[in-house]
């Protein structure tokens, strides 16, 4: 769980930075072993989880013996797989055929297409919240939210969405086609890919960058035949440095204004100016900027999809196009709509993004991984605890600390 606000003490930020042990919160541990051998297991630990978090709506949290603050749960996020299992959903990525590919809307189902990616006002839209996307709630939805519509309780998280999904997608299909179109000196594939990896990690060294990925390979860019779509498999932020790299260097290797390259620069500029001014943005847009926001997100899937179509009309597996450009979608006609409606102020979507959260479940996880069998569950409670205190402590000497405190305990807005 997390507190919606960051630790900054002179605006309200995302929570998003500092040590993930100050803030974010853990509710319990489980080994896989127990709820894949029982589903039941899961689904009890998310009802009560729901238990506590209504107890805590309805009894708010006395701060000091004097003033109650009362969380309001803004949602849930997690990546996508986790969503459908939590919230017992029956449309989602890999039920595409009848049941459709999202929980918001009846897309993907036979009379409903999602595949019109630029459209302001698709086919789609018509049917957001029209059907529940599941025969039972999940047990998540007995906590009092503020959604207005019970679908959006499950919200889109960027991170899983682009870094790790659309953005994998477009950088891996962008390095390939640079290697088959002569963008390097080698056409040949294998050769290719350790040139373009001596360049990238050239222009790291350069830029003062360091990626995690160590080289570039079939298996790393997904590619391991011709009628493969190329897939990245890296770590999120190691894609943002390489579409940094793509806008850097395909303008000197191809003119710009060829319509492949072209749209390949088009879409590195779009997203990066999409990620960085939603990055460097509070916790609350202005509607200039929330506008800003959505015309780069608009014209990068412009980009994606003139590449797609192009690569089809050639006959070969570029830019796949898969639901995850769906949920993109969704997260920039959101935005557009708050836009329009002329709200003064728009909540910054990265509050719903899992970034931190990766990095909070990696550490708890690598504690469980030091702990006996027998006692894992309770030895890492209790090491998740000692760090807990470690790193609050650590902050007292600030006088950040206290604000810090407030923010994190006190507040009155939370995630799940």
């Amino acid at each position: 769980m997390q507190c919606a606000l960051g630790l900054s003490q002179h605006e309200q930020e995302v929570n998003s930075t500092g040590n993930t042990f100050a803030t974010r919160f853990l509710y319990t541990v489980c080994p896989s072993i127990y709820y894949k051998k029982k589903p039941d297991y899961f689904h009890d630990i998310l009802k009560g989880l729901a238990n506590d978090l209504c107890k805590l709506y309805h009894t708010g949290i006395r701060a000091g013996g004097k003033q109650v603050f009362f969380p309001v749960c803004l949602g849930v996020k997690g990546d996508w797989p986790w969503l459908a299992k939590a919230g017992k959903i029956l449309r989602h990525f890999n039920r595409q055929s009848s049941h459709g590919i999202c929980h918001l809307c009846l897309a993907g189902k036979t009379d409903t297409p999602w595949e019109d990616l630029v459209s302001r006002q698709p086919f789609w839209l018509s049917t957001v919240s029209a059907e529940a996307p599941w025969r039972e709630a999940g047990e998540l939805l007995a906590i009092p939210h503020c959604n207005i519509t019970e679908h959006s309780f499950y919200k889109i998280d960027l991170f899983h969405t682009w870094k790790v999904g659309v953005g994998q997608e477009f950088v891996a299909s962008c390095i390939i086609v640079a290697i088959e179109n002569n963008y390097f000196t080698s056409q040949a594939i294998a050769a290719g890919m350790d040139e373009a990896w001596s360049d990238f990690h050239t222009w790291c060294r350069t830029h003062h960058k360091s990626p995690h990925m160590s080289s570039f390979t079939r298996n790393t860019l997904g590619f391991e035949s011709n009628t493969d779509y190329p897939q990245g498999s890296w770590h999120g932020s190691d894609t943002i440095l390489l579409v940094r790299w793509l806008k850097d260097i395909l303008p000197l290797r191809r003119n710009i204004n060829e319509e492949v390259p072209g749209y390949m620069v088009l879409g590195c500029e779009s997203i990066l100016l999409f990620l960085d001014t939603l990055y460097r943005s509070p916790l609350w847009l202005e509607p200039d900027i929330a506008k800003h926001v959505c015309e780069a997100g608009f014209l990068f899937l412009h980009s994606y999809t003139c590449l797609a179509n192009i690569c089809y009309s050639l006959g070969v597996c570029r830019f796949a196009t898969k639901p995850k450009l769906h949920m993109f979608h969704h997260f920039l006609i959101s935005l557009n709509e708050a836009v329009v409606a002329g709200h003064t102020s728009i909540l910054n979507p990265l509050c719903f993004n899992c970034e931190a959260d990766e990095d909070f479940v990696g550490r708890c996880s690598r504690i469980s991984r030091k702990t006996a069998t027998a006692t894992k569950v309770l030895r890492t409670l209790q090491r998740y605890l000692i760090n807990c205190k470690t790193h609050w402590a650590s902050n007292r000497s600030s006088e950040a600390a206290a604000v810090q405190a407030s923010h994190m305990c006190f507040n009155t807005v939370w995630l799940v």
